[in-house]
């Protein structure tokens, strides 16, 4: 794999032996280019680097089926191990165990609340970023929406719901309290099948695998890559090297640091995009006993915290604990730690690591003896990843990484902050690879198949769909959704979804009643639910108070305050006598037009003829 030749004249010099840079030089070699390798490291593999079958770090394939990183399994010949899980963020296991404060479980009914509180943050945070996007606000860090967004009882359950948005921002995505953008964190954001895996061997198989045959250049620090008419000189701790292009695929933080030169100066608008692009941390501390002292056969632990205002807060505190036994039959433990507190805990001592990690593993299964070893990895104290992996800072965009990585000149641009539609993941680093390697040969057979994939946003808005549908199943009476199902099926919005779908459809709303005479909403106020007429007569009034229609049992009102840009009230509507309406707020109602493209459809249609039946 390593080579002790001598530098010459090189085709292609590829700087970093991390999964992208081994994807573009395999894929290279492998028609027939010169390629040599450049890795300051001792090792390759990057931030993939698996010891005795313990990842420290990449440890899972994000969406199974679908991700091009399991079709390199396929062709490997390469078993893989499905933990399940939703994919949209790192504790999203089907069946995670949360671990109150008294080291105890939560009940079905303690766990249930918690999500659903949860979820009506995520909800009210996606009203948020659609108001921020109509009327252009500025941006702001994801963290301090939330905090702001919070209402009375939300933190009535045993677990604050923000210690669900924690582990997306800071354990998912490795951000701090005040770097992961509220507009843009997920936006464009692309997710494959549904649940992740692990490597029963570990992650380090697959640059194991890209590396066969490769002349690699190890300890090999890159200082300065110089290009002009007569190519790509590159000076290094092993001297030079010259060849006609070179494919740079430096982690983000290392860009950041600006510890490699480029002459010339890289251009100002790929500058900016490194600067303003943001670089987590996911620090982990891996715990090994003598027997597991936990339920083997649970997989991921979340583990409950005290609220953020407690005043008894640890400074260091891990939500998610990850049972190695489960998968790999290892007695271990590892506790993911991300954002201000992961790089906190990677700047302890490995003794302090240790009494913090024994600590916190006491304090959620009970007193243990010592572990018998501990590892822990210290990813934002690496000069050759300085962090974990990038994220959608306050001030960028998605588009910032497509400057990232667009060629200059000679100089292509290849990792995991270098494409839009899946970025800080394993299997955008290699597809990035193959696409330099495309890039260079003018070739796009090289590409992966571009499978089907879903929108991360949208998956995660269906989720909480669905898990809402549940919860509401579960708490209303049968005979009352049948009696509002008899209601939906008479509108000509709902009529054209089918029973099963109109019952998750009618467990949603809430009734309303009133009096004859009494005001349901007036023109201009803020619009923030869609009714439907369940018994009675509703008058609808223009602003200047011209009775426009009668609408009677069935009608789906006050819809249109879901898509003006102000979302306002566009008319006065009035109980004729006394009336029962159903009543769905706006964040639930998208959800059900995006779950139910008919019925979508289906209210296009009636607002389309309502203005036509209006203009004649």
């Amino acid at each position: 794999m390593t080579s002790s030749a001598s530098p010459a004249s090189l085709e292609v010099v590829i700087i970093g032996a991390g999964v992208s840079g081994l994807a573009a030089a395999r894929a290279l070699h492998g028609r027939g280019v010169k390629v040599t390798v450049l890795e300051a490291r001792d090792r390759i593999g990057g931030r993939v680097h698996t010891v005795d079958r313990l990842d420290h770090g990449a440890q899972w394939i994000h969406g199974t089926e679908g991700n091009p990183i399991t079709n390199l399994c396929r062709e490997m010949a390469q078993p893989i191990y499905y933990v399940g899980g939703d994919t949209t963020y790192i504790g999203g296991w089907d069946q995670m165990e949360t671990i109150g404060l008294d080291g105890k479980p939560l009940t079905p009914e303690s766990r249930t609340a918690s999500i659903v509180a949860a979820d009506e943050l995520r909800d009210r945070f996606d009203a948020w970023k659609l108001k921020a996007d109509r009327r252009d606000l500025a941006d702001a860090p994801a963290a301090a929406v939330f905090e702001k967004l919070l209402e009375k009882g939300d933190r009535d359950s045993q677990v604050d719901p923000t210690w669900h948005v924690d582990i997306c921002l800071r354990d998912d995505w490795g951000g701090y309290g005040d770097t992961i953008s509220a507009k843009y964190w997920e936006t464009g954001y692309q997710v494959f099948g549904f649940g992740d895996s692990v490597f029963p061997d570990g992650y380090g198989v697959i640059p194991s695998y890209l590396a066969q045959d490769l002349d690699i250049r190890l300890g090999c620090e890159v200082q300065t890559i110089r290009q002009d008419e007569n190519g790509v000189h590159i000076e290094s701790s092993l001297g030079s090297f010259q060849a006609s292009a070179c494919i740079v695929t430096l982690p983000l933080g290392v860009l950041k640091a600006g510890t490699v030169h480029f002459e010339p100066p890289l251009p100002a608008s790929k500058h900016a995009a490194i600067l303003r692009l943001g670089v987590g941390c996911l620090a982990k501390v891996a715990l090994f006993y003598d027997q597991p002292y936990w339920p083997k056969h649970q997989y991921v632990f979340g583990l409950a915290q005290p609220r953020r205002d407690s005043g008894i807060r640890p400074s260091i505190w891990p939500r998610l604990a990850i049972n190695m036994w489960a998968t790999h039959r290892m007695n271990c433990i590892v506790l993911l730690v991300g954002g201000e507190e992961g790089e906190a805990l990677e700047r302890l001592s490995l003794n302090q690591v240790r009494e913090w990690g024994q600590s916190v593993m006491c304090k959620t299964f009970g007193k243990l003896p010592d572990p018998i070893r501990v590892e822990r990895t210290q990813w934002t104290a690496d000069p050759f990843s300085r962090g974990s992996y990038p994220h959608i800072a306050v001030g960028s965009t998605p588009d910032d990484l497509e400057v990232l990585g667009q060629p200059c000149g000679r100089i292509q641009f290849a990792g995991d902050a270098t494409i839009s539609q899946h970025w800080s993941t394993v299997h955008s680093a290699y597809v990035s690879g193959l696409r330099e390697a495309a890039r260079f040969l003018g070739d796009p057979s090289i590409l992966p198949p571009h499978p089907l994939a879903e929108d991360r946003q949208w998956r995660d808005r269906m989720i909480r769909a669905k898990r809402f549908f549940e919860f509401r199943l579960k708490t209303v009476d049968v005979t009352e959704i049948t009696r509002r199902v008899g209601v939906l099926e008479q509108s000509d919005v709902f009529c054209d979804v089918e029973n099963q779908d109109l019952r998750l459809l009618a467990s949603m709303f809430e009734s309303r009643l009133l009096t004859g005479g009494e005001l349901l909403c007036r023109s201009g106020d803020v619009a923030s639910e869609v009714y439907v007429v369940a018994q009675g007569l509703l008058d609808v009034y223009a602003t200047d108070g011209k009775w426009l229609a009668r609408f009677t049992v069935g009608a789906v009102v006050g819809e249109y305050g879901l898509v003006t840009s102000d979302s306002r009230r566009i008319a006065t509507l009035v109980a004729v006598s006394d009336v029962e309406v159903l009543v769905l707020d706006y964040s639930r109602f998208r959800q059900y037009l995006l779950s139910f493209p008919q019925g979508a459809l289906a209210l296009l249609r009636e607002a389309v003829r309502r203005f036509a039946s209006h203009d004649q």
